[in-house]
Order: C-alpha cells, then structure tokens, then sequence
C-alpha cells in the first residue's frame, strides 16, 4: 500500500472528482495542504472555513491561492470565521477586499470550542478537533452514513449561526 503523499493525493482527487467515498486522517501541513487545495479545485458552490488563524503557510500558497481563484472564478462563495487577528496583506484578506464572494468575519469571543473545519458544498469536510493543529479527518461523499450526515449537519449549522451573528466583515 503506498502511503505517500502523492498517494494521498491521487485518492482524494479521484474521489472528489468521481463522487465516490472518501475517509481518511490528515496528520501534518502537507496533508491540510492536499485536503484543502484539493478540495478548493472540485468545489462549487460554497466553502465555509473556521480557522484560527488563516495560516500563511497553507492559506497564502501559490497552490492554494490558485485554486481558490479558480473556485472563486467559477462563481464559487467563500466564507471565512477567523479567530484572531489577521494581517491585512495576508492573500486571503487581499482576495476577500476584492471580491463579493469572498466574506471574512472575526469570531469576537472564541473560547468555549477547540475545533476549526472547513465544509465544501454539500459534500464533505475536514474537522480539526484542536485548533492548535492540523491533525484533522477527512470525509467526503459519505451521503448515506448517519453519522457523517450529522457531523456535516452540525459543522455547518454551527457555522451559520456563528457567521449569520456577527455583522461586521474584517474583509
């Protein structure tokens, strides 16, 4: 079985490009970087991000700031909850001065949860359950399992919530 990262990358894109299930752990910044640029490149309608910080490092790549355009070109929606401050020359915040569908709020008081996540359309999400890391699990295409149905209900209805309160954009 070949673990490397190239692997990884081959099975996300073939499930995400084929609509076919997948599962899996993401257990450094190489895999946050596969699971999220990757993800950017098939979604299509609406990405929702909790993060603690926006990480230049994953978030201000080359790689990842061209499927994000690409998303965004293809008339894709981003909406972005951010935990602490963010530098206004952070490529993200660029894009989002630049762009209607691109929103960026900050959580004014997040303590009470430890998590960030990202949820991609109606298909899948990358749930980090300490926002101090980047160990994460993945889940795509898993539509008729109840309980990815509800962690994918859940995030998002958290999200909302959260983001629909807060009326003050940073970006």
């Amino acid at each position: 079985m070949d673990t490397s990262l190239n692997a990884y990358h081959r099975e996300l894109n073939r499930a995400l490009k084929r609509d076919t299930k997948f599962a899996n752990f993401n257990k450094d910044m190489n895999h946050a970087a596969i699971v999220v640029c990757t993800a950017f490149r098939h979604a299509s309608k609406h990405v929702k991000l909790l993060s603690h910080q926006l990480d230049p490092v994953l978030y201000g790549s080359d790689w990842f700031l061209e499927e994000l355009s690409g998303f965004l070109n293809r008339g894709g929606k981003l909406d972005i909850l951010v935990e602490s401050d963010v530098p206004r020359e952070h490529p993200v915040m660029l894009e989002a001065k630049q762009r209607a569908n691109v929103t960026v709020k900050r959580i004014p008081d997040p303590d009470g949860y430890e998590f960030n996540f990202m949820v991609v359309d109606d298909k899948g999400f990358r749930f980090e359950k300490d926002r101090q890391s980047t160990e994460a699990s993945v889940v795509f295409n898993y539509d008729e399992e109840e309980v990815f149905l509800d962690a994918r209900k859940f995030l998002t209805e958290w999200f909302d919530t959260r983001f629909d309160n807060i009326q003050q954009k940073i970006a």
